[in-house]
């Protein structure tokens, strides 16, 4: 799948996650996003649920690209 910016990457991650949700169950955390010049997306990870929000919130785990 090709995307053409960081936020239309994370705008459909939780849809495109909800189908591999085997990959993910049992696993819960948060991880930020900072993307430089784009923003911040938090991602959480909630035994197979994955949700996405735009938002600087704390998180488990902070990746800065």
């Amino acid at each position: 799948m090709a995307v053409s910016s960081a936020r239309e990457f994370f705008e459909d991650l939780a849809a495109r996650t909800a189908e591999g949700s085997a990959r993910t169950r049992g696993l819960r955390a948060t991880y930020r996003f900072d993307v430089e010049g784009a923003g911040s997306w938090l991602v959480a990870v909630d035994d197979g649920a994955v949700s996405v929000s735009e938002t600087d919130a704390a998180a488990d785990c902070v990746i800065s690209v």
